[in-house]
């Protein structure tokens, strides 16, 4: 069984030169790349919205903050999978980062389950303000424990005939059984796939049972982390006990490609829920309110100043003009004969 720290000279294609060259896979890497992309750009709206409605001093805006910081560190990580890199060290940092925002993501994904699960037993509402701290202690504690191990265990390697960083176990076959990885990236992945997938099924049947809608924002967050996380992780397992079966690079990409969308389908997730959508419409109608009431005072002003100004242009030619001149009702003066 191979360690990950005597990977630092492996090379993309060493476990398959005949099917993909390191240009074609950097090609794909920048490809992978657009997707994390995808992501930062649904975590940045994420916040930003969460501003703009002034949620984000309540409990579960509190909470969307966090799982789309988790999912912009992860997703950003990846840039050291598209940009030349000069030293090894610096993959070691990508893989610190990617440990962070990994198991951040994961962590956050249950606590939105957590907090489900906790609202609906108990009947409350202020289940997130409750267990915010609890949750922000315990994600920084793992997220930086996950990131130094994948660090230390070299999650990513630099390629010498690319100049970037990669997973070994990508397309390493001899690597795929390393018992690191299960620890940083195997282990953690099952168990929050099958915490939200249990905590899922249960609430299900309890909300169908009472018909209510109450809580179903919260259903969002596991069931995302759900549908992009289990496809890969099936083919993971799958290719871990069937060995000599045939790689298929197409099904690898597009179950990666999948993952590195968690924090995107996150953003489509929040931006289109009920409360969110609502309160964009009370912000838009206060805001169109607020314009008509500001137009309606300019024209009320102008009305106004201008009656006054004629007012005062009639007074003013009264007492200016001479005793022999007379005013018409069309303002012509003709003098008096």
């Amino acid at each position: 069984m191979c360690s990950l720290q005597d990977t630092d000279n492996v090379s993309l294609t060493q476990s398959s030169p005949d099917i993909i060259t390191p240009d074609e896979m950097k090609e794909l890497f920048a490809a992978m790349w657009y997707f994390s992309l995808l992501s930062v750009a649904g975590c940045i709206f994420n916040a930003l919205t969460t501003f703009f409605l002034k949620i984000s001093n309540q409990g579960i805006g509190k909470m969307v903050l966090s799982i789309s910081f988790m999912d912009f560190i992860f997703s950003i990580s990846f840039i050291f999978t598209v940009i030349q890199i000069p030293a090894p060290i610096l993959c070691d940092i990508g893989s610190f980062f990617w440990g962070v925002g990994f198991t951040g993501s994961l962590w956050w994904s249950c606590c939105f389950a957590h907090c489900l699960f906790y609202s609906v037993k108990y009947e409350t509402n202020d289940t997130p303000d409750k267990f915010i701290r609890k949750y922000w202690i315990i994600a920084a504690f793992i997220s930086i424990i996950s990131g130094s191990s994948a660090a230390v265990l070299k999650g990513w390697s630099l390629d010498k005939s690319t100049g970037i960083c990669f997973h070994p176990i990508n397309m390493a076959e001899k690597l795929a059984d390393d018992w690191a990885i299960s620890i940083i990236f195997v282990t953690p992945l099952v168990a929050a796939v099958g915490y939200c997938s249990v905590c899922y099924i249960v609430l299900i049947k309890e909300l169908r049972k009472t018909n209510s809608r109450k809580f179903i924002e919260l259903i969002i967050y596991p069931l995302i982390l759900i549908v992009c996380a289990f496809p890969i992780l099936t083919q993971r397992t799958y290719h871990f006990f069937c060995r000599d079966c045939e790689k298929l690079y197409w099904l690898y990409w597009l179950t990666t490609a999948l993952f590195r969308c968690q924090g995107l389908f996150n953003a489509f997730a929040f931006g289109l829920s009920k409360r969110i959508l609502e309160g964009f419409k009370v912000k838009c109608a206060r805001k169109t309110k607020n314009m008509k009431k500001q137009d309606l005072y300019q024209t009320l002003s102008s009305a106004i100043s201008g009656d006054y100004e004629g007012e005062e242009e009639d007074d003013a030619m009264k007492l200016s003009l001479p005793s022999f001149v007379k005013v018409s009702p069309t303002r012509e003066f003709t003098p008096s004969l």
